[in-house]
C-alpha cells in the first residue's frame, strides 16, 4: 500500500543585525518589525516599540493571505530554524527584531487518507466471527451517521510534520522509535521508510487531541476540540492548541488536569477528532456490508493483524497485511488506537442509541477507551468487540490513534 504522508515545510523568520541600537529620541527602547515573506495580498503588521524586558503581544496575521498556505505564526529564522511565536503569544523584547510569517503549505485531502463510512444500524459489542470469543457488554443498536475515518493508523512521518513547531510540550522525536524491532528486510522494501512508516506511539491521549486541531487549521477545517481558558469557571474556550499551553502531567495541579479533561467537541465541526468507540467498531466490522470476522477483515489472525504472534515484538509498518472490507488496515493489532469516549461512558446500555459520544469529559470517569489490541499482546486483545481502558497520560511503545471527521 502506498503511504501518503502529510509534507508540513516551516517558512520563517529573522533575528536581524544592522538596527540602530534604540529608537531616536527614546533611549532603551528597541522595534520589532514583522515581515509579511511573499504573502499573496494583505500587508506585515505594523512595528511595535517595546523598552528592554517589557513584553509585547504579537499580532495575527490580519489580512495577511497565501495562496496555499496557512498562516504560523511568526518565526526568529527565515531559513525555518529559528524560534515561532503563535500569533497572541507575548515575547519579552531583549534588542531590535525583525519576525517573519511562517507559512506552512495546505495538507492536500490526501495527506491522511480517509475512508468515507456510509451511515447505518449495527450491533455493538456483538462477536460477528468464528474465531473465537463473545459478545462484549454492553450490546446495544447503534445508528451512526456518515463518517470518515483513516485508512491507517497515524503514521510517525504524518505525526512530526503536522506537530513540528507544536508550543504543547510534545516531543517530535522518542529514542525507541530508532532501536526498537528494527526488521532490515521491510525496511528495504520501504525503501528506507521502514521506522517513518510505522504507528506513532508512545503517544498520550491528549497527543491526539492537540495533533487532531492541528491537522484541522493546516487544512482549514473547523477544528473539533475546544479547550477552556481556566478550570473551574472558564471564561472563554480555545480551538488553537497554540494557546492551550504545555499539556498536563499527572503530578500537576488538579486545576491544570481538569482544564484539559473538560475539552469539548465544538458542535458542528468539520475538522479531524478521534473516532468515537462506536464509530470504530462499524468501521473496524466493515460498515453496512460487515465482514462477519472476530478480526478486522479476517477470522484468520495472521491474515490482518501483528501480535505478539507474529510480529517479533515490535510494531509494523500499517498496512503490510490485508485490509478489512473499507480497506482500512491494521484495526487489528500493531497498535492500540485511542478513541474518544471514556470508560464510564461506552454506548448504551443494552438500548438503541444514535451518534453517542459517550458521557461529558471530566464527568468523573477520565480515563478514555482504546481499541484494536497491539503488536505485544495476545489475540484476544485485537477482537473487534474487545475495549480496555488506560490512563490520559499514558504512553508506551504500543499505543497510537487513527483520525475520524464528519462527511456531509
Amino acid at each position: 500500500m502506498k503511504s501518503k504522508v502529510l509534507i508540513v515545510l516551516a517558512a520563517a523568520l529573522v533575528l536581524t543585525a544592522g538596527f540602530p541600537g534604540s529608537v531616536a529620541g527614546s533611549p532603551g527602547t528597541f522595534i520589532v518589525m514583522f515581515n509579511a515573506n511573499n504573502p499573496t495580498t494583505g500587508t506585515a503588521p505594523p512595528s511595535q516599540n517595546a523598552a528592554s524586558g517589557a513584553s509585547i503581544t504579537l499580532p495575527w496575521q490580519g489580512s495577511l493571505l497565501r495562496d496555499g498556505y496557512v498562516f504560523g505564526g511568526w518565526n526568529t529564522n527565515a531559513e525555518g530554524t529559528g524560534t515561532n511565536h503563535a500569533g497572541g503569544a507575548s515575547i519579552t523584547v531583549t534588542g531590535n527584531t525583525v519576525l517573519f510569517a511562517r507559512w506552512i503549505p495546505e495538507a492536500a485531502d490526501d495527506g491522511v487518507e480517509m475512508v468515507r463510512v456510509e451511515g447505518g444500524t449495527f450491533v455493538f459489542g456483538q462477536n460477528l466471527g468464528t474465531g473465537g470469543g463473545e459478545n462484549v457488554d454492553p450490546v446495544s443498536f447503534v445508528t451512526l451517521s456518515s463518517f470518515y475515518i483513516g485508512r491507517t493508523p497515524i503514521t510517525r512521518a504524518q505525526f512530526t510534520a503536522v506537530m513540528e513547531g507544536n508550543t504543547n510540550r510534545i516531543p517530535l522525536s522518542h529514542p525507541n522509535w530508532s532501536t526498537v524491532g528494527f526488521n532490515a528486510e521491510e525496511n528495504a522494501a520501504a525503501g528506507g521508510a521502514n521506522m517513518n512508516q510505522r504507528p506513532i506511539t508512545h503517544v498520550s491521549w491528549y497527543y491526539a487531541i492537540v495533533f487532531a486541531n492541528r491537522l484541522s487549521i493546516q487544512q482549514r477545517l473547523t477544528p473539533a476540540y475546544e479547550l477552556p481558558n481556566q478550570w473551574p469557571n472558564p471564561t472563554s474556550w480555545s480551538t488553537n492548541p497554540d494557546t492551550w499551553g504545555n499539556l498536563p502531567g499527572s503530578s500537576d495541579a488538579r486545576s491544570i488536569i481538569d482544564r484539559w479533561s473538560n475539552v469539548r467537541i465544538v458542535p458542528n465541526s468539520t475538522g479531524y477528532r478521534l473516532p468515537t468507540e462506536a464509530q470504530w467498531e462499524f468501521a473496524a466490522k466493515g460498515g453496512n456490508n460487515p465482514d462477519n470476522t472476530t478480526w478486522s477483515g479476517s477470522n484468520n489472525l495472521n491474515e490482518v493483524a501483528w501480535t505478539s504472534m507474529n510480529s517479533g515484538n515490535s510494531p509494523r509498518m500499517v498496512g503490510l497485511l490485508i485490509p478489512n472490507g473499507l480497506g482500512l488496515y491494521d484495526m487489528s493489532g500493531n497498535v492500540w488506537e485511542w478513541v474518544w469516549d471514556v470508560a464510564g461512558g461506552r454506548p448504551g446500555t443494552g438500548e438503541a442509541v444514535t451518534d453517542p459520544e459517550g458521557m461529558p469529559r471530566g464527568g468523573g470517569e477520565t480515563w478514555p477507551v482504546r481499541r484494536g489490541g497491539s503488536f505485544n499482546l495476545f489475540s484476544t486483545d485485537a477482537r473487534v468487540v474487545y475495549w480496555e481502558r488506560g490512563s490520559p497520560f499514558f504512553r508506551n511503545n504500543h499505543v497510537g490513534f487513527r483520525v475520524a471527521r464528519p462527511a456531509p
